[in-house]
């Protein structure tokens, strides 16, 4: 498998600055949460990978030389031009992937939802709206993690170690990431916490 990834010259001090930083907010954080603190430090959570990466690449450009720039900036988390309906269709077909299943299920076992008998046009006026927030809030939250990732991680690793190491690593690091929350039941709460949202609503 062929993968070309920008050349990126990131210093070993910026990689492992964004290691250290990720693991330390990221510790504080989880912590509160499984101790029962607000929804709203889920967001922070979720944006200490794209401030780690922030501060490596800040890092970087000292370590390397060369002049700071807000586009410079945005280019070592990822952001960069490209397709809007690559864009759109990544918001748009885990919606598709997901809305099958659940019509699926819905359709098997109608009782087990808050909407049984409940005419089609009646759900979609309570629930699109939802979706629609939803999705916004999701990719506002998500983005701090893509740019922390996939923006600047893997191809960070990659330029050091190839591809099969790095799917490696920064799979067992993502996995290590959730894995508190996943143990202390940080996504059971928050689950719970949706449907009641959506039952009382």
């Amino acid at each position: 498998m062929n993968v070309k990834l920008e050349n990126r010259n990131d210093g070993n001090r910026a990689l492992t600055g964004f290691f250290a930083v990720v693991i330390l907010l990221s510790a504080a954080a989880e912590t509160m949460i499984c101790r029962g603190g607000p929804e709203w430090l889920y967001l922070v959570l979720m944006w200490i990978p794209a401030l780690a990466a922030a501060a490596a690449n800040l890092a970087a450009w000292r370590e390397n030389g060369g002049p700071f720039s807000v586009k410079r900036l945005l280019a070592g988390g990822g952001l960069r031009k490209c397709r809007l309906r690559y864009v759109l269709l990544g918001c748009l077909l885990p919606l598709v992937y997901l809305l099958i299943p659940y019509m699926v299920y819905w359709r098997l076992y109608p009782e087990n939802f808050a909407y049984h008998g409940v005419p089609l046009a009646a759900v979609l006026k309570d629930i699109l709206p939802v979706l629609v927030i939803g999705t916004f809030m999701s990719m506002l939250s998500a983005l701090g993690e893509e740019i922390g990732w996939r923006g600047f991680m893997v191809p960070a690793l990659h330029e050091r170690l190839g591809l099969n190491k790095t799917l490696l690593i920064s799979s067992l690091f993502w996995c290590g990431w959730h894995l508190p929350l996943l143990i202390g039941g940080g996504y059971m709460q928050r689950k719970d916490a949706c449907k009641i949202a959506i039952v009382n609503g």
